[in-house]
């Protein structure tokens, strides 16, 4: 049996959450497939990359399909295989009329740089000394991390570190830009000189693509990078 969350990812409510999300063309595919319930919350990027010649979809597109199914899974959920059910009699199908179906925002990866540039471009960052109570309390707040967080971290070998860099007297601070897109194929420049605050790189992001809204309605990646799936939480 499935359990409450499965049992609720009908096929009706797959397709509509599949329009609502703007990834009409994989409806097909997924219905063809019976992919629903348990196997829907299972789909993840290696899944879709098996289905190169039925599925219309570009990488980037991919992509953003596996985050946003990711983000309907349960929080204490871990790891479950995925299965696939194949039935080509659909008559019985139950019928389910959802609602309402919240829309994921996302803007996809970058394509204009790789982890070399950002790490040198964070390098350069002058971040002043912190007080042991205050480090304290950095870290006591870090254990509650909201749902979209405002940083991006990533983990393993390839980690990112901020350091201290104290520029000499008669340093000059040089323009920084970066190239921003919302769909991978166009791209824009962003002099981010001087700006030490991420809420407030990414609220520039969101003005430069015309996009209404504060940074925490959106998910933001760094394409080309060594963790290009993973959304930037920094």
């Amino acid at each position: 049996m499935m359990d409450t969350n499965d049992e609720q990812w009908t096929m009706d409510r797959v397709v509509h959450w599949l329009e609502v999300n703007n990834f009409q063309p994989a409806i097909d595919v997924f219905k063809a497939n019976q992919i629903c319930g348990r196997a829907f919350l299972d789909v993840d990027l290696p899944f879709l990359m098996t289905l190169k010649g039925d599925f219309p979809l570009t990488m980037s597109d991919r992509r953003r399909l596996a985050h946003a199914i990711k983000t309907l899974r349960p929080a204490e959920e871990y790891t479950y295989s995925r299965t696939i059910r194949y039935n080509n009699n659909n008559n019985n199908t139950p019928r389910y009329i959802p609602t309402q179906d919240s829309k994921v925002p996302l803007i996809p990866e970058r394509k204009s740089s790789n982890n070399e540039h950002v790490l040198d471009w964070v390098k350069t960052f002058n971040i002043p000394p912190i007080s042991a109570a205050v480090a304290r309390n950095n870290r006591a707040f870090s254990t509650n991390v909201p749902r979209y967080p405002i940083s991006p971290r990533l983990e393993g070998e390839g980690q990112w570190r901020m350091v201290r860099r104290r520029p000499g007297p008669n340093t000059t601070e040089h323009q920084q830009s970066i190239h921003v897109t919302k769909d991978s194929d166009t791209f824009h420049s962003l002099q981010v000189t001087g700006m030490r605050d991420p809420r407030l790189i990414k609220n520039s992001i969101l003005r430069k693509l015309g996009i209404e809204g504060g940074c925490d309605r959106y998910l933001f990646f760094h394409e080309n990078g060594k963790n290009s799936v993973q959304q930037i939480e920094y």
